[in-house]
């Protein structure tokens, strides 16, 4: 069947979108998503790699902590249509466990299920290559997709992997993020004391 499946990994959206708009890393809490455009833009980075192929689904990968449940942005996102939600763990230190093996997993299986001929991932970890190649076995085209500059943040090995590559340029993610206010604290210059003027005419 001709379908496209969009695979997310939401912590490098987040981690290399904030890098090309901010210059650097921004956390989670200054970061705003909006889903609506996030989910066009990805639409159409599919239409560009597969034109006149029908989009099966985008499949969204994000972590929460232990025992926590998922946050209201991640709640959102998995409630826009054609947004399947999957999730990690997120570790002490704060790094995403597991979510890689979720994008194997479900590239795999998409792949062994003839349900997809061709597969979009938005991801830099050179873990993700073993699913791309196991994908291509069963005659999926895997395209990667980057966020510009996507050689300094995308594994080169991964890039090498997969059938074709393109970027999201900053134009395009700043249609779809962006930062809260950060609060600014004036830096207030202590005030000279002047000497007391002398009226005109006065000695």
């Amino acid at each position: 069947m001709q379908q496209i499946a969009i695979f997310v990994d939401a912590g490098y959206l987040f981690a290399a979108g904030s890098t090309l708009l901010a210059g650097t890393k921004q956390s989670r809490e200054q970061i705003a998503i909006d889903q609506e455009k996030v989910v066009l833009a990805l639409a159409r980075a599919a239409e560009d790699v597969a034109p006149s192929v029908r989009l099966l689904r985008i499949y969204w990968y994000d972590g929460i902590r232990p025992y926590q449940s998922p946050s209201a942005q991640q709640t959102s996102i998995g409630l826009t249509a054609n947004v399947k939600l999957r999730l990690g763990m997120i570790n002490s230190f704060g790094q995403q466990k597991g979510v890689d093996a979720l994008i194997v997993t479900d590239m795999i299986d998409l792949a062994r299920n003839h349900a997809i001929s061709d597969a979009l991932v938005l991801a830099g970890d050179e873990d993700v290559r073993v699913g791309v190649q196991v994908a291509q076995t069963f005659g999926v085209r895997v395209h990667l997709l980057g966020i510009e500059p996507s050689r300094a943040n995308q594994s080169p090995h991964l890039v090498q992997e997969v059938d074709s590559h393109s970027e999201l340029d900053k134009a395009t993610v700043s249609g779809f993020m962006t930062f809260a206010q950060l609060e600014i604290r004036a830096v207030e210059r202590p005030v000279q004391e002047q000497p007391n003027a002398q009226p005109a005419g006065t000695t």
